[in-house]
């Protein structure tokens, strides 16, 4: 229909809908020379060159021997791809089962624009559709003042440019989230340290500079500590350890425990006292002296916040080891030694971190029979789970009777759940608010952490790295159906470093995927964006032709 805005006057119906007066209608063939790519080629030939290859099948690559330069317009002309369209230049190759557009009197990038829309192009064949090359140069297109043309290429360029550059910043993210996995489960990740009180008199006494203390690291500190070096006896001694004290930049945190005439109230927080309790026997089983309740409550306060705790204190140390912390010595911490790291069956990991099968830190899901519920639920199948970007992109409703005989598996928020099915693919979602209480496939292996033990994100995190689904590759059964069980998934071992440390490489990772679904959904928005201007622009529903194009670098 003829939009409002359009007088008679300025416009005409075409064959192709109303256009300005100043548009023409033209075929192909008349404004573009119009060739056959190369079709008597077979792979035998094709020898890497170096040169983009263009082929019916959408997939380009490195292929030659049929050489082309120049700007052009390749159509894979066969097949399911039928109608799809290529920019080239430079030097380029064109397998067979394409046509080649050349023109040097209509803009090519405009051209291009106009189309690339596989409804456009004419096809034949009951079977595989083609586009026989007669058809195509009779193929009618408008025809825009060449001004315009260019004008019409430079917008929908720019959109087309900005949508690239998101691409780019999509790939250099996910590269950076690959090389940020494999660094985090190998090396782990330092959160902070915690100075026991020795390490302050070892400061002074070895007259160890402050500024030469690591700069970008965070360090943290409880009031045990301020107040062990108030109690100095020697007036001086305790001056000049205050000094040390407060020139060092550190974070105040409360102890993880309080202890009646110890704790300062503001200070410290209560407890079940059963870490505090455990640790504290085994000091005193390793060395009983005055100041253990000081010790196990900054030995407590590392372990549980993540921290790795500086101390000369041997037995200290040892007990914080012994209860899944991590201790160094001021030597060690002066060297950079800060996290060493140990070989297990899984690869190397921090000297302080254990190896789980999964099995040890996850708990039972349920099941039900939705055909005998008369209940509406989300259903998510394999093909809900977007394995590029790891989470569910859609899913269908279904009720009692006319449910899918295999939706039986309930998830809950922070259930993990990986395909068994073909398990390389990847199928791997983290259950979210929307999918709280709803039902997913007997093809997934449903994983629920125990929190006491696992961060649910860890989890997701854990069983994603390509060395975990490397694993499931070694296992899987079936050629034609290669799958896994659910005993499978849960019998694979992964790297458990404490809960605060989880929580950290969770978080590291889990601001990268944002990053990743921001851009994503700036690319799609973007996409909108061009097929909207592209219908309104070769349309003349929106004008550009009194547009003011600086710099414009468009090719007449």
């Amino acid at each position: 229909m003829k939009e409002e805005n359009i007088s008679k006057e300025e416009y005409r119906e075409t064959e192709l809908g109303f256009l300005p007066e100043s548009w023409k209608i033209v075929k192909l063939g008349d404004v573009a020379k119009i060739d056959w790519g190369n079709t008597s080629l077979t792979k035998a030939y094709y020898k890497p060159y170096g040169y983009p290859a263009f082929s019916a099948t959408g997939q380009d690559g490195f292929l030659d021997f049929y050489e082309h330069e120049g700007e052009a317009i390749i159509v894979s002309a066969i097949g399911a791809h039928c109608g799809k369209c290529f920019f080239a230049s430079g030097k380029w190759v064109a397998i067979k089962n394409t046509i080649i557009v050349k023109t040097q009197i209509i803009n090519i990038r405009f051209l291009y624009y106009l189309l690339n829309d596989e409804t456009k192009w004419p096809r034949s064949g009951s079977g595989q559709p083609f586009i026989g090359i007669g058809k195509a140069r009779e193929l009618l297109i408008s025809f825009p003042p060449l001004s315009e043309q260019k004008k019409i290429a430079y917008v929908l360029s720019t959109i087309q440019n900005a949508k690239e550059k998101t691409e780019q910043v999509i790939q250099a993210t996910k590269e950076l989230k690959k090389s940020l996995m494999k660094k985090l489960f190998t090396e782990g990740v330092i959160i902070g340290f915690m100075f026991d009180t020795n390490i302050f008199n070892d400061i002074l006494d070895q007259k160890i500079p402050i500024e030469s203390l690591p700069g970008n690291f965070s360090y943290f500190v409880t009031h045990i500590q301020r107040d062990e070096i108030k109690n100095t006896s020697d007036p001086k001694r305790k001056q000049q350890l205050m000094k040390v004290f407060e020139d060092i930049k550190q974070n105040k945190i409360p102890t993880s425990s309080a202890v009646w005439d110890v704790s300062r109230w503001g200070e410290s927080k209560w407890s079940d006292g059963k870490l505090y309790e455990k640790i504290l026997n085994d000091l005193n089983e390793i060395k009983k002296k005055d100041n253990n309740i000081q010790d196990v409550l900054i030995g407590e306060t590392a372990i549980k916040n993540g921290l790795i705790l500086v101390t000369n204190d041997k037995a200290l140390a040892e007990a914080v080891k012994k209860n899944s912390g991590e201790a160094i010595t001021l030597n060690d911490f002066l060297k950079g030694e800060y996290q060493k790291l140990k070989e297990t069956e899984i690869g190397m990991i921090p000297e302080w971190w254990k190896v789980k099968e999964i099995k040890n830190i996850v708990i039972e899901t349920e099941q039900k029979d939705m055909r005998k519920e008369n209940i509406e639920f989300k259903y998510i199948d394999v093909s809900s789970v977007d394995r590029n970007n790891l989470r569910i992109a859609n899913c269908r409703l279904y009720k009692g009777k006319k449910s899918p005989s295999r939706a039986r598996k309930v998830v809950h928020t922070g259930d993990v759940i990986i395909a068994t099915v073909r398990p390389t693919l990847k199928r791997i979602a983290i259950i979210n608010n929307e999918y709280d209480n709803q039902i997913c496939s007997t093809a997934f292996c449903v994983l629920r952490a125990q929190r006491e033990k696992m961060h649910p994100q860890y989890l997701f995190y854990s069983i994603q790295r390509d060395e975990f689904i490397d694993k499931l590759r070694f296992i899987q059964r079936g050629a034609s159906y290669p799958a896994i069980t659910d005993k499978d998934v849960k019998n694979q071992k992964i790297p458990l470093p404490p809960l605060p440390i989880q929580k950290e490489i969770a978080s590291i990772l889990s601001a990268v995927d944002e990053k990743i679904q921001a851009e994503e959904s700036k690319k799609k928005a973007l996409e909108e964006l061009f097929k909207s201007m592209l219908d309104n622009l070769i349309t003349a529903k929106i004008r550009v032709n009194n547009l003011e194009v600086e710099n414009d670098k468009t090719r007449e």
